[in-house]
């Protein structure tokens, strides 16, 4: 049984959120061509790169979606998380 790698979707209280009730219009296959070997957003990706890339491109809807962080799965371990999905906002440089 091959492991796949996963996201696990969480609220700010720390609850496991669903892709499809989150961000329902995100489309759910590899990027960045559907339909390629390598998984789904809701199923799993094949390779490690596949999910970070998904994650990068995806991270603004999921964050409107109500999902406040993230946890990147391989299998069942958690290989790191979590990670916020808040935009940064860096400060302005002093003029003057």
């Amino acid at each position: 049984m091959r492991m796949l790698w996963q996201w696990r979707l969480e609220d700010g209280g720390g609850k496991v959120l669903e892709l499809q009730e989150v961000a329902p219009t995100i489309e759910m296959t590899t990027l960045p061509e559907p339909g390629v070997a390598g998984g789904t957003a809701d199923t799993g990706f094949e390779m490690q790169g596949d999910a970070e890339t998904w994650i990068g491109l995806c991270w603004r809807p999921l964050h409107e979606g109500g999902v406040a962080k993230v946890f990147l799965l391989h299998g069942t371990q958690e290989v790191y998380g979590p990670m916020d999905l808040a935009p940064q906002t860096m400060p302005l440089p002093r003029t003057g």
